[in-house]
């Protein structure tokens, strides 16, 4: 490609990779690949994202509310959540849309049928059950609107197995949502009947009290638990569609100079991780970033040794596209073991209190269930991880990563639940390992400038230093999400650009399904994200903390260099 003219050779060599992959990118996300009805389906949850992100602008607008009645004797809360009820409602409803597509297309991961029925059927059962157990009426149109939507999704994945046309795809959303509106409406009745006037009758609160509380006690729990497992699956999916922007910076070979602007770059933002230098930080948690104990560092340093020769042997001879999605399901259910038994406990109480009614006893899981399951998960890696037939794969080489990184640490998780002090830790940090990733990026890039051989080549450098950062940095932001006026617009910025990027170039079937999942999961972390910071008995933190524990499998698997799937490109369904 020839410069302008005026133009300085290097600097056009060096935008080169940047310019063109930007002028090809913003192409792949058409409106017209998408028919009509879907296309607003996928401007409504962009919109829906921006909203709930935007709510962070206004401090205290979820706020629970203390009320009493009778003199003082009954004493609640509110807290006026309905449009974070809405975003679940909307984001589960096109999320299903999206599966059904991405479940249909050709080759398509069977992980996806799962999520189908994770946001298609599971998640609007969570209002019925509530309705169930309060016997309102409105039990029956919501549970009548779940099973044609039970009956359509489960038709068009196991019989017809295609995706359905787009004005089906707008029924099953309306029907999927349908459920949601009772528990709307009543927290909405509620928050006018609390601040009427006159006052409301103490008799009629209380009905509605009983009509809401149903809400704000089930709600929260499970629907991020849903929103976790979807959140997983969107891992996977990442997993499955590789890095998209690194893999088109890095087939660029511009040389050492424009790997060394890179690194500087990524070496900075750990220098101001670490230090936080006039308060420019992700600001996750407190002494996160800082360095550890020497006894962490060995294994930091072998972890980040092991990617960096994986990937550079995946660089010689391209790994197989097999066992990435398996792997990566596997540690998201180990990570995430906490989270699923809660959604396991909430939903087996749900379940018994719709049968029987409101009781006041419940049923309380196993001590050292979360224990079992993250093991569990985590052993799976090692058939993977051993099997010859798994050789030159690039599940296992996620599979020993993840048990190389994971083991220590699920080692230090299984002594503190214990009660056991352990005196010197031994366990590294994600960061640590991005930081070690980083040094040996630093190091490569000096022996290249200076014409010196190097163990890896310019554009395996680009990955080491841009994937495993972008990982931990971009989900350590996510429980401040709400916290500052600026993050909202950091949130919605990365996230739009990564759904830019990521968007595959053909039309049809695959195309559709990843705009609309991928623009369904936005709405729903923004929905939980509110919900996160009305209920203190909700952490972020406990969520964001397991996304970390995939940090370095993920980071692994995307960096390693792996043959290309073969992509469909079939026609989308007629509207």
């Amino acid at each position: 490609m020839e410069p302008e003219p005026g133009q300085p050779r290097g600097a056009q060599r060096l935008l080169t990779p940047i310019s063109q992959a930007a002028l090809r990118r913003p192409t792949h996300l058409r409106p017209r690949a998408l028919p009509v009805p879907l296309r607003v389906l996928a401007v409504i949850t962009w919109v829906g994202t921006a909203v709930m992100l935007a709510f962070g602008f206004i401090p205290g607008l979820f706020a629970p509310e203390q009320h009493s009645l009778f003199g003082g004797e009954l004493i609640f809360k509110y807290a006026p959540i309905w449009p974070l009820l809405c975003g679940l409602a909307v984001g589960s409803c096109v999320a299903a849309v999206g599966y059904v597509y991405t479940a249909t297309s050709p080759n398509a991961p069977r992980h996806h049928a799962l999520l189908v029925w994770c946001a298609g059927i599971a998640t609007p059962l969570i209002p019925i059950l509530i309705l169930t157990i309060d016997r309102a009426w409105q039990v029956i149109p919501a549970a009548a609107a779940w099973l044609g939507a039970a009956a359509l999704l489960l038709t068009q994945l196991h019989v017809r197995r295609r995706p359905t046309r787009s004005r089906v795809g707008v029924l099953l959303t309306c029907l999927v949502a349908a459920p949601w509106i009772p528990s709307i409406w009543a927290n909405i009745r509620f928050g006018q009947a609390l601040h009427a006037e006159p006052p409301a009758d103490p008799n009629e609160l209380l009905h509605l009290l009983l009509d809401d509380i149903g809400t704000q006690t089930y709600v929260p729990a499970i629907a991020l638990a849903f929103v976790a497992a979807m959140a997983t699956g969107g891992v996977a999916l990442a997993a499955h569609s590789r890095s998209a922007i690194a893999h088109s910076v890095s087939r660029h070979r511009q040389g050492w100079k424009y790997t060394a602007l890179l690194c500087a770059a990524a070496a900075i933002v750990v220098v101001l991780e670490i230090t936080e230098v006039g308060g420019i930080a992700s600001g996750f948690e407190e002494n996160y970033w800082t360095p550890g104990g020497p006894g962490t560092w060995p294994h930091a340093i072998l972890v980040a040794l092991a990617i960096t020769y994986g990937t550079r042997r995946s660089f010689r001879s391209a790994l197989l596209p097999d066992g990435d999605v398996r792997t990566s399901l596997a540690v998201g259910v180990s990570a995430l073991a906490s989270q699923i038994v809660i959604a396991v406990v909430m939903i087996v109480n749900l379940v018994a209190t719709a049968i029987t009614g409101p009781t006041e006893d419940s049923i309380a899981p196993p001590p050292g269930l979360e224990l079992a399951i993250m093991w569990l998960a985590l052993f799976s890696l090692v058939p993977i991880a051993v099997r010859r037939n798994r050789n030159g794969t690039v599940g296992q080489l996620v599979a020993r990563i993840g048990l190389l990184f994971l083991l220590p640490v699920y080692v230090n998780i299984t002594l503190s639940q214990l009660g056991v002090t352990v005196p010197v830790a031994f366990w590294a940090k994600p960061t640590q390992v991005v930081t070690c990733l980083i040094v040996i990026c630093c190091g490569v890039t000096i022996l290249g400038l200076t014409g010196r051989p190097t163990p890896i080549p310019s554009e395996l450098v680009i990955r080491l230093a841009l994937i495993p950062l972008l990982i931990v940095v971009g989900t350590a932001w996510i429980p401040s999400v709400l916290a500052a006026p600026l993050t909202p617009v950091i949130a919605v910025t990365a996230a739009l650009f990564a759904l830019l990027w990521a968007m595959p170039p053909d039309s049809g079937a695959a195309h559709t399904g990843i705009v609309l999942t991928v623009s369904a999961q936005l709405l729903l972390v923004a929905a939980a994200a509110g919900i996160v910071t009305v209920y203190e008995d909700f952490a972020a933190d406990d969520t964001t903390l397991a996304l970390l524990l995939f940090a370095v499998p993920l980071s692994t698997l995307l960096c390693a260099h792996v043959q290309p799937a073969t992509e469909s490109t079939d026609a989308p369904p007629s509207p």
